[in-house]
C-alpha cells in the first residue's frame, strides 16, 4: 500500500498503460491520463476524509479501456503514417516525373550541343584548310619575293645568265626534236660568246662543255639536201621518156613456106591433089599460130600503147615521194621510194637503153646517200651550267 501511495495511488496496471502506449507508438492522449488520475485521487480523499477504506479497483476494466485506446492509437498512427508514405509516394512520383521530364530535356539539350559542336567542328576544319591555304599562298609570295629581290641585286649579270641558259635549252631542243644542227651549232657559239663577256672564272667548266659540243657538231656531216632535191626533181622529169620493154605484141606472119615461096604456085590438078593442098595449108597456117619457147624470167603482161603512161607517172610518183621525205627529214621514207622507184624500173623499162642505165644508176647513188646523220647529244653543257649556278647560289 505504501507503494502504491508513493506512485501517486496507481497500480501496476496503471503502470502498464503508459508501456502500452508507447509499444503503440506513444501516441495515447496526454489529456485523459490525467483526468482518470485526477479522479482516483479525488476518490480516495474523499473516503479518508469519511473514514471509509477506499473500494477496490476493478482491473479488468481498466485493462480493457486502456486496450481499447492502445488499439485506438494504434490504429490511428497507423493510419497516420500511412497517410504519410501515401503523401510520401505521391511527392516521390511528382518528383521522378518532373526528373524524367528534366532527362528528357537535358538529352535533346545534349543532341543540340552534339549539333553545335559538329558544326563547330566543320567550321573549325574549314578554318584550317584555309588556314593551309593562306600559309601555302604566303609562302609564295615570300618566295616570289625574295626571287625578285634577287634579281634586283644580281642587276645585269642575272638577266645574262637567264639567256644563258635559254640558249642552252634551245641548242638541245633544236638538236634533239628538230634535228638541226646548224641552229644548234648557231645558239651554242651565241652562248660561248656570252660565257666569254662574263670573263669569270667560275664558268670555265660551262665554257668548256660548250666548246665540246661545238666540237662534235662540226664533226657531223652536212647532207646536200638541195642538190639531192633538184637531182630528184630531174629525175622525174626524165622518168617521162624512158622506153619500155615491149608496147605491143608483134605482128603475125605466116608460116616459113610461104615467106621463102617466090611466087603464086599453080592449082594442082585433080580433086585429090587439091584437097592435099588445102589441108596442108590449114596445116601451116596452124603451126604459124602457136609458138613455144622456154624462159626462166617470168611473163610480164603487155599494155597497149595508150596504158604505157600510167608505169611512167607511177615512176614519178615515187621519185616525188622520196623528194618530199628528204625534205621532211624522213630516212626511211625516202629509201623505201627509192627503192620501189628501182624496182620499178627494173620490171617495166627496156635495162638494155642508155637512158634505163643512167637512171638506175642516179637511183642507187641517191639511195646510198645520208640524208639525217646521228647527232650527238648536247644535254650536257646545260647540266654543267645548272650545277654551277646552283653552287654560286646566282
Amino acid at each position: 500500500m505504501a507503494e502504491d501511495k508513493e506512485n501517486g495511488g496507481r497500480g501496476p496496471a496503471e503502470e502498464e498503460v503508459p508501456a502500452a502506449e508507447e509499444a503503440a507508438g506513444g501516441e495515447a492522449p496526454e489529456e485523459a491520463a490525467e483526468a482518470a488520475e485526477a479522479g482516483e485521487q479525488a476518490e480516495a480523499a474523499q473516503a479518508s476524509a469519511a473514514g471509509k477504506p477506499p473500494r477496490p479497483r476493478r482491473a479488468g476494466a481498466w485493462l480493457g479501456g486502456l486496450a481499447l485506446l492502445a488499439a485506438l492509437g494504434a490504429a490511428g498512427a497507423g493510419g497516420y503514417a500511412y497517410w504519410r508514405l501515401d503523401h510520401r509516394l505521391e511527392r516521390m512520383n511528382e518528383r521522378l516525373a518532373a526528373v524524367g521530364d528534366q532527362g528528357r530535356q537535358a538529352q535533346q539539350a545534349l543532341g543540340g550541343l552534339r549539333d553545335e559542336l559538329s558544326a563547330l567542328r566543320k567550321g573549325q576544319d574549314k578554318l584550317g584548310e584555309r588556314a593551309d591555304r593562306l600559309a601555302k599562298e604566303s609562302d609564295s609570295l615570300r618566295q616570289a619575293t625574295q626571287d625578285l629581290y634577287a634579281r634586283i641585286e644580281g642587276g645585269p649579270t642575272y638577266w645574262r645568265l637567264e639567256r644563258l641558259e635559254s640558249l642552252l635549252v634551245a641548242a638541245d631542243r633544236v638538236e634533239r626534236l628538230e634535228h638541226d644542227p646548224k641552229a644548234a651549232y648557231a645558239a651554242l657559239s651565241e652562248a660561248d660568246r656570252m660565257l666569254r663577256e662574263l670573263k669569270d672564272p667560275a664558268w670555265l667548266d660551262v665554257r668548256k662543255a660548250v666548246q665540246d659540243a661545238m666540237t662534235r657538231l662540226e664533226q657531223v656531216p652536212a647532207p646536200d639536201v638541195p642538190g639531192i632535191a633538184f637531182r630528184l626533181a630531174s629525175l622525174g622529169d626524165a622518168a617521162l621518156d624512158l622506153p619500155l620493154k615491149r608496147q605491143q605484141p608483134p605482128a603475125f606472119s605466116g608460116g616459113p613456106e610461104k615467106a621463102e615461096a617466090g611466087g603464086e604456085e599453080a592449082p594442082p590438078k585433080g580433086m585429090w591433089n587439091r584437097v592435099k593442098a588445102a589441108l596442108a595449108e590449114f596445116w601451116s597456117d596452124i603451126k604459124g599460130l602457136v609458138r613455144l619457147r622456154r624462159s626462166g624470167e617470168d611473163i610480164e603482161p603487155l599494155l597497149p600503147p595508150d596504158k604505157a603512161a600510167f608505169l611512167r607517172h607511177n615512176l614519178v610518183l615515187n621519185l616525188q615521194a622520196a623528194r618530199l621525205a628528204l625534205l621532211e627529214d624522213e630516212p626511211r621514207i625516202y629509201r623505201q621510194s627509192l627503192t620501189a622507184a628501182r624496182d620499178w624500173v627494173n620490171r617495166f623499162f627496156d635495162a638494155d637503153s642508155d637512158e634505163v642505165a643512167g637512171m638506175l644508176s642516179a637511183l642507187k647513188d641517191l639511195e646510198g646517200r645520208t640524208i639525217a646523220p646521228d647527232l650527238p647529244s648536247l644535254d650536257k653543257p646545260l647540266k654543267v651550267f645548272r650545277r654551277v649556278r646552283q653552287e654560286r647560289g646566282s
